[in-house]
């Protein structure tokens, strides 16, 4: 059988398991222990080992793991062919190794992300909070404004196509949503679709020229350099989020907003990521979330 042994090191380069490399990278041409398994668990390396061009295990050990070389071994995957992958990994806890299986390049991603904790963005930095809610919430309670959304999200399973923009102009969410589009290798959010609500956050001139704008350039740059990081989480790990946040938004109508947000990822026919962002304004006093149509209309929804 046909085997390929690569090792992603820690400044994200690729090197032969068994050449003569690695052993000039640790400076012994015979060393008496495994220099393929020091490097992954010292030195931040991942293995990539490609079988039969038609299944991939990767070796590494999350804790230690260099962000270069596991952003090497994403990218590897994207290009591949390969669509079934077994990850090994040693678990800091128990201190053994454990296997997962990953059904395709999006599920390897995802699982690799979350192992590593690669996306953790700053739940609190300076004038931004955020706080993780529980997403069974908007599940179990039909009443909840975006409830209609996730059962639609969950029935495509979490494709999106022409039914979606339509379903959500049926439900009457279309001016208080966004489209946000994630493609991994770029990493860099850019808006696809921005409601009608939208307008009162920066005012007209960013609503028209906002589609294909990315996150991070919106008129508070500080804010979107804030809001980016989660948007390619959701979009890496394929893992949705309900979080309540306040902000103070500069250049903005409020100024300060208290708000909670839905993120959903949709997958495309292309390699972007879609993700359906929705979000209402919290009363703060009461608690709750604010359901009076004025102050609806009055106040945009922050991104």
């Amino acid at each position: 059988m046909h085997h390929v042994s690569l090792l992603a090191t820690a400044d994200g380069r690729w090197i032969p398991s068994d050449g003569a490399e690695l052993l000039d990278l640790l400076g012994d041409s015979t060393p008496d222990f495994d220099p393929v398994g020091f490097v992954v668990r010292n030195l931040g390396f991942v293995q990539y080992d490609v079988f039969a061009d038609n299944f991939a295990q990767i070796t590494l050990f999350p804790k230690r793991v260099a962000m270069p070389a596991l952003e090497a071994v994403q990218q590897r995957i994207l290009s591949d062919t390969i669509r079934l992958f077994r990850l090994d990994y040693l678990d800091d806890e128990t201190k053994r190794w454990t296997q997962q299986l990953a059904m395709s390049p999006r599920e390897a991603i995802g699982r690799l992300n979350r192992l590593c904790g690669a996306f953790d963005a700053a739940a609190a930095t300076g004038p931004y909070h955020m706080e993780s809610l529980d997403l069974g919430a908007v599940m179990t309670d039909e009443t909840h404004p975006a409830h209609a959304l996730v059962r639609k999200w969950r029935s495509s399973f979490y494709r999106f196509d022409e039914t979606v923009l339509p379903f959500i102009q049926r439900c009457g969410l279309s001016t208080e949503w966004m489209v946000i589009s994630v493609d991994l290798k770029a990493r860099e959010p850019r808006f696809r679709y921005i409601g009608e609500a939208y307008r009162l956050l920066y005012g007209d001139e960013f609503f028209l020229r906002g589609l294909g704008e990315r996150v991070s350039d919106q008129p508070d740059q500080a804010y979107g350099s804030w809001v980016s990081p989660f948007y390619v989480e959701v979009a890496a790990t394929w893992q949705p989020r309900l979080d309540r946040c306040t902000a103070e938004v500069k250049k903005s109508v409020l100024g300060r907003y208290d708000y909670e947000r839905l993120i959903l990822p949709w997958s495309t026919e292309s390699d972007e990521i879609f993700l359906t962002l929705s979000s209402r304004l919290v009363d703060k006093d009461a608690g709750a979330s604010s359901t009076d149509s004025t102050v609806r209309k009055k106040s945009a929804k922050s991104s």
